[in-house]
């Protein structure tokens, strides 16, 4: 759980800087938000701080999981990974990719987001198994893919079809806060 700055002291500072730069950008609408950098320093974006964090797993740069309570506790993931232009020629073929398997997606669509200027977003469904049950559940992928050199980085949730609703908006957040280094 290193590199996320914010605690006691210094989140009141960190609440103060995120007001002062409210003017830029919104910001984020979850409680107790804190500063995430990369261990590179390839990027930042704002996160709960009561959120679970995971470096460099699973092919991801960081993971973060939550909410931490509440009937639908860590289900909720959002993943950051970075791509070269030697992984997928371009966002289209990453689209193409990602969305050959999922039971619907939504078409890819340009959208302006926060710090990182414009992005590509997409969204799909596809169930999957409940664990220790015969039962499955929809889960809900949501993908925005922000431009750097050479490449991309791809901003990634996914949650239970049922949990949407407790963080959602938390998805939302990371994006229009992300910052990559230029």
């Amino acid at each position: 759980m290193r590199r996320i700055r914010g605690a006691g002291p210094v989140a009141a500072c960190l609440a103060a800087a995120l007001a002062a730069a409210a003017c830029s950008r919104k910001a984020p609408s979850f409680p107790g938000a804190v500063t995430y950098t990369s261990p590179t320093g390839k990027f930042s974006c704002a996160v709960p701080g009561n959120w679970r964090v995971l470096e460099n797993e699973g092919g991801s740069l960081v993971s973060f999981f939550g909410p931490p309570d509440g009937a639908y506790a860590n289900s909720a993931s959002i993943a950051i990974y970075r791509y070269a232009s030697t992984d997928f020629s371009d966002p289209e073929d990453y689209y193409r990719r990602e969305t050959i398997s999922a039971s619907s997606s939504v078409p890819m669509i340009q959208e302006d987001v926060g710090e990182s200027g414009g992005a590509y977003y997409f969204s799909m469904e596809s169930p999957r198994p409940v664990l220790n049950s015969r039962k499955t559940e929809r889960i809900r992928e949501e993908d925005y893919l922000i431009s750097a050199k050479d490449g991309f980085y791809a901003l990634v949730y996914m949650c239970p079809d049922d949990a949407v609703a407790d963080s959602e908006s938390v998805f939302r957040d990371v994006v229009q806060s992300f910052k990559p280094s230029r």
